[in-house]
């Protein structure tokens, strides 16, 4: 039986969920990135276009927003963006980092101006050497990937320090799939994240390049996916 017809009005007049890339600029260069981030463009929206949108978007219906980039963190009015999201009521926001930049000064002032937000950190190693087999800096000597992983799991500490809202984002490739349970313990036991979501990798952006070694076979996901239902189980 056919239960809806083409006379039934929408359940929804807009999406419930929408992805705001607002910045292509980035700190690092990370192989997978779907992106293909790195340098700002030169046409990109003000902080009052920014603000404005996000006003529309919160008018329109819309109660899940999700503010990326790039980095979003190297634009410098992010604070006054997100304290102007968390004004729209109802309006539940996450902002998606790389947390190179989420220093102690910077963290306080998102706590105090924008409490209510959730921060996703993207971490898809456990070590500095499996972090560096997707994200990464130009150049990548042993020093520069122990300070990045650094800098990555300081920022992910104070935002959980601070009680912000974390979570951990992890892309799942052929080449770091078996760093899944490591990354969600990481991130549960020791970085205090109340979530963690593991994304498959597709090949967009740099990705593309990256295909023969990145690609992730269907019954692979699927393996690692089964032992993730398995991580949180209370009973293990």
């Amino acid at each position: 039986m056919n239960l809806i017809t083409d006379n039934d009005e929408p359940l929804f007049s807009s999406p419930i969920h929408v992805d705001f890339d607002m910045t292509n600029a980035c700190n690092l260069a990370c192989r997978h990135c779907h992106a293909a981030s790195g340098k700002r463009q030169d046409n990109e929206l003000t902080t009052a276009e920014i603000k404005n949108i996000i006003s529309q978007l919160h008018e329109s219906g819309v109660i899940d927003l999700t503010l990326a980039g790039g980095e979003p963190f190297l634009r410098p009015d992010m604070s006054e963006i997100l304290a102007h999201a968390q004004s729209c009521f109802g309006l539940y926001t996450t902002v998606v980092t790389n947390g190179t930049l989420l220093n102690k000064k910077m963290i306080k002032t998102l706590a105090n101006e924008c409490p209510d937000i959730s921060f996703n950190i993207s971490i898809d190693g456990s070590t500095p050497d499996s972090l560096d087999i997707l994200r990464h800096r130009k150049n990548r000597d042993q020093k520069r990937r122990d300070l990045l992983f650094s800098q990555i799991i300081s920022g992910a500490e104070f935002l959980s320090a601070t009680g912000l809202s974390l979570g951990v984002s992890f892309v799942v490739s052929g080449m770091n799939a078996d760093e899944l349970e490591g990354v969600y313990r990481l991130a549960t036991k020791e970085l205090g994240a109340k979530s963690v979501t593991a994304i498959r990798f597709f090949p967009a952006g740099y990705g593309k390049n990256a295909l023969n070694e990145l690609e992730l076979k269907y019954q692979q996901w699927q393996g690692e996916s089964m032992k993730a239902c398995f991580l949180n189980d209370p009973c293990k």
